[in-house]
C-alpha cells in the first residue's frame, strides 16, 4: 500500500480489516488490508492532520490543517465473509457535518469508547518574528472542543432540535504560560494538547501535551 505522499496518518475500522489514510496530497483514502487495495477515496481539498472512526465504524472524523473537522458517512457493508478474500462496498465518504472553531491546525481528534462523545484538539496561532502583538490584540490560543452525541443520554440537553449528529458541548482551555513572543505580559496557552484518550465508561478525559 503506497499513498505517494511524505506525511500519512492512518485509522484502523474498529470490525473489518480496513484502514483509513490521509496524507498531504489532500486525499482520504480507504484500504482493503487484506488485499492491499483501496476501496475508496475522496479528495478534501485540504490537508489532514489527524483520523479517527467511531467504535462502530459508522463515522469517520477528519481534521483539517486549517481548523476545520468532517464527520463523514464511512459506514461498509462487508459482502464476502470468507477467509480468503473481504469485499467490501464502499462507504459514500458523505460529509455528514462540519464546523471551523479556530484558524489553527487540528492536532488530534478522539471518539469516545461508547460513541458518545468527540474531542479535538486544536493548535496555538503560530506568531512569526514577522508579528508584533498589540495591546488589546486577539490570538488563538491552543483549546480542545468537546462534542456530544445530540441523542444520547449523556447529553445534558444542548441543541436537541440541531440536524447535526453530535453538538458542542464544552470549551477545554489547557494551562497558560507566559510567552516570549507574546506582548507585555499577554499569556498565550504554548501547552497544545497532542494526544487525548477517553475512560472505558466516558466518564473522563486524558489530555496530553
Amino acid at each position: 500500500m503506497n499513498n505517494n505522499t511524505k506525511k500519512v496518518g492512518i485509522a484502523l475500522h474498529p470490525i473489518y480489516s480496513v484502514m483509513a489514510s490521509v496524507g498531504d496530497d489532500e486525499t482520504l483514502r480507504m484500504w482493503d488490508i487484506a488485499k492491499h487495495s483501496i476501496i475508496v477515496s475522496k479528495n478534501l481539498g485540504t490537508q489532514a492532520s489527524c483520523l479517527s472512526f467511531s467504535p462502530d465504524g459508522s463515522f469517520l472524523v477528519v481534521g483539517l490543517v486549517n481548523g476545520v473537522f468532517l464527520l463523514l458517512d464511512s459506514k461498509i457493508e462487508k459482502l464476502n465473509f470468507g477467509t480468503y478474500k473481504e469485499d467490501f462496498h464502499p462507504p459514500s465518504l458523505d460529509i455528514i457535518m462540519t464546523t471551523k472553531e479556530a484558524k489553527t491546525s487540528i492536532i488530534t481528534v478522539k471518539f469516545s469508547f461508547k460513541g458518545d462523545f468527540i474531542a479535538i484538539s486544536y493548535d496555538n496561532e503560530q506568531i512569526g518574528e514577522e508579528v508584533h502583538l498589540k495591546e488589546g490584540d486577539k490570538q488563538d490560543t491552543a483549546f480542545v472542543l468537546l462534542y456530544v452525541n445530540r441523542l444520547s443520554t449523556r447529553n445534558p440537553g444542548i441543541r436537541q432540535q440541531s440536524k447535526d449528529p453530535y453538538v458542542r458541548m464544552a470549551k477545554i482551555l489547557p494551562p497558560t504560560l507566559e510567552s516570549s513572543q507574546a506582548y507585555q505580559g499577554l499569556k498565550i496557552s504554548v501547552m497544545a494538547v497532542t494526544q487525548l484518550d477517553f475512560s472505558e465508561d466516558d466518564m473522563f478525559l486524558e489530555m496530553c501535551s
